[in-house]
């Protein structure tokens, strides 16, 4: 019998967005989980009809991030972000492990959002480092005043939440790519895109 993984959940938070605009990004939930069996790995190949993004943030211990053949240990300060049906990838709980995984995620939604994912992923990889003391990591961890309700966001107040978060990957490095690019740079690729999307919507 496999993992329930809601079990491992230490808490979570929803959010309901009325009146969604379906070229802005928004929240779905916001995690905290605690893992510490081999048992757990979710295979993202195995998610094909998945919509939707994620960003998890290693806060304790050590997971394991797939990409294709090559592993990347995920301790304390790194995080991952990729769309949740990216069949090239998969994360787990590392075999021979000691001790528990912690981390925090979030996930989000719209086809915008997961098209400046997948061209984030393409020019800068998968993998950024963040302190646990970044702002970014304090605002994800914010939401556990929330814990076990469902918040209600504007459409624009869900969309401002997602970009910040991204852009509030203030500093990264990727083993994959070469180069690092600024906050600034990240930001405005991203407002391209909704800015974009949302004027050929409006076009309509």
């Amino acid at each position: 019998m496999g993992l329930n993984f809601s079990k491992c959940r230490v808490w979570e938070v929803h959010f309901e967005i009325p009146g969604r605009i379906n070229s802005l990004p928004y929240p779905g939930e916001v995690v905290e989980e605690i893992q510490s069996s081999p048992e757990y790995r979710i295979d993202c190949k195995l998610r094909k009809n998945f919509t939707g993004c994620q960003l998890s943030c290693t806060l304790e211990g050590e997971g394991v991030f797939r990409v294709g053949k090559k592993e990347y240990h995920l301790t304390p300060g790194m995080a991952f972000m990729q769309n949740h049906n990216d069949g090239n990838t998969a994360y787990y709980y590392p075999e021979n492990c000691a001790g528990d995984w912690r981390f925090i995620w979030i996930s989000f939604y719209s086809p915008t959002v997961e098209k400046i994912v997948r061209e984030l992923v393409a020019q800068y990889g998968y993998i950024y480092r963040t302190p646990l003391d970044s702002p970014l990591i304090k605002k994800l961890k914010s939401y556990k005043n929330y814990r076990g309700t469902l918040q209600f966001l504007s459409p624009f107040e869900g969309a401002r939440m997602i970009m910040d978060i991204i852009t509030g990957l203030e500093s990264f490095s990727s083993p994959e790519k070469t180069g690092l690019t600024t906050q600034f740079t990240m930001s405005r690729r991203a407002q391209e895109y909704i800015f974009n999307n949302l004027a050929n919507r409006i076009g309509v």
